[in-house]
């Protein structure tokens, strides 16, 4: 496509939202403008970054583990003691009785070791982090597709709308001229009557296309996460085909989101079996109070160069038996291990069954492609014919017709082979797991080769 029919066919206004009026400042958004308000807007993409806010938040509580708790702690008690029933009467015993006592003092306590629950938490908060991360890259690459699908898909109803007007244009023309024809008696009524016919039809496809075309505005604005409400301009400044590697590149890319979920489940299932090995572990905690105690509250509360007691302590507490619920623990955690594992392997058999499917689908519309251009050559060159032949009177309105319809679907055909090839490249960069990175950093002043990626 030239960079005038690029110009004339593709820019456009469309009804989008005012927040993205404020933000391009009433300059057209081109498909780079459109990821990035969605990627800076859209929900989805802002719930994914509490989720990683989150994870910070568990692995602080993680780390917290290993320092001190320091604790203000007040008592204040009453009791009573009776002595044993004499005769119907209550009477004391010798050397009990009853009543307060106070408290208030503050403790410090140090775990000192509490095995792998420990740095096992950790490394367990860790891989949370990671893949809150991971879980954000994956939903802005899905962000990312939706977008780029859905302007794909509306610039190709927009240049479909544009052929069928001219195919419009065309028909009307068709019943100028029968109209000609009849009036100098060249022509016949029927003539007329099926150009009239021609042309209304045309005129509904081409109010069909335009509700269609309104109906993929909301969609679009919807993958941005946007209201539609105001106008936009949009235009296409992106090369025709996003660079695509070689055959000989055309290998899976682990680093992809979904892999590396996957790996982080495995790593966090390792962890959750440490976890829970951990139970068979002792655990050691230190401990020092201050404290200041007395059995009159004025005591306790007044007098503070007196009455003070110090004290530490050391506990060591050692499992022994708790039946057979650690254990079972333990065989859980090593179940998901391994369920992990298997997991992993079976995102990167499904991340490279995408790639080929992806490169598949490239490879054929490529060769469709071709081929459609051929198709509208001959399509063209028999409407001329089919035109030529109405005017001196040796071709029929029907054959005219015949001839306009093939001409029109050629096109309408290539216009959609090529958005096909826009949307398939897209699923490719997908499923490599670089959609954002390519889209965004691709240059738009050079055409790129869709094979090779080299510039042309």
């Amino acid at each position: 496509m030239s960079n005038a029919q690029t110009s004339t066919r593709l820019l456009i206004v469309i009804l989008l939202t005012g927040a993205s009026t404020a933000v391009a400042g009433g300059t057209p958004l081109s498909l780079r403008d459109c990821l990035r308000l969605a990627l800076a807007h859209h929900p989805d993409v802002a719930m994914a970054q509490t989720d990683i806010n989150g994870a910070k938040a568990a692995l602080m509580g993680a780390r917290a583990t290993y320092f001190p708790t320091i604790k203000i702690e007040a008592h204040s008690a009453y009791q009573r003691e009776e002595a044993t029933v004499n005769q119907g009467a209550a009477s004391p015993m010798p050397g009990t009785g009853g009543g307060e006592f106070h408290s208030f003092g503050l403790v410090l306590q140090q775990p000192l070791f509490s095995g792998p629950q420990g740095w096992a938490g950790i490394k367990r908060a860790r891989s949370a982090v990671k893949r809150a991360r991971l879980s954000q890259a994956a939903v802005r690459a899905d962000v990312a597709l939706n977008v780029i699908n859905a302007f794909f898909l509306l610039l190709m109803q927009l240049e479909q709308l544009d052929v069928l007007e001219q195919s419009m244009q065309l028909s009307q023309g068709q019943l100028r001229l029968a109209q000609e024809r009849f009036e100098i008696g060249t022509g016949s009524r029927v003539d007329v009557t099926r150009a009239m016919v021609s042309a209304g039809e045309d005129r509904i496809r081409v109010e069909e296309q335009r509700k269609l075309i309104r109906t993929l505005q909301v969609q679009l604005n919807a993958t941005m996460g946007m209201s539609p409400t105001s106008p936009i301009a949009i235009h296409a400044d992106n090369p025709d085909t996003i660079a695509l590697p070689g055959q000989q590149q055309n290998i899976a890319s682990y680093a992809h989101p979904r892999v590396a979920l996957a790996e982080i489940d495995a790593e966090t299932a390792r962890q959750e079996v440490k976890l829970a090995s951990g139970e068979f572990w002792p655990i050691m905690v230190a401990s020092a109070q201050h404290q200041r105690q007395g059995q009159a509250l004025a005591d306790v509360y007044a007098g503070w160069d007196r009455r003070h007691g110090f004290g530490a302590s050391l506990m060591l507490a050692i499992p022994v038996f708790e039946g057979l619920s650690t254990l079972s623990k333990v065989r859980e955690a090593k179940a998901r291990e391994a369920r992990a594992k298997v997991a992993v392997l079976a995102q990167q058999q499904a991340v490279a069954t995408e790639l080929a499917q992806a490169m598949s689908e490239v490879r054929g519309l490529q060769i469709i492609e071709t081929i459609e251009a051929g198709n509208i050559a001959s399509a063209e060159a028999s409407l001329v014919m089919a035109r030529e032949r109405y005017a001196l009177g040796m071709g029929t309105a029907l054959e005219l017709r015949d001839a306009q319809l093939a001409a029109t679907r050629a096109r309408l055909a290539l216009v959609k082979t090529r958005f096909d090839l826009q949307l398939a490249v897209a699923a490719y960069h997908h499923a490599r797991g670089d959609i954002v990175k390519t889209y965004l950093s691709s240059p738009s002043g050079n055409s790129v080769n869709a094979v090779d990626g080299t510039a042309q």
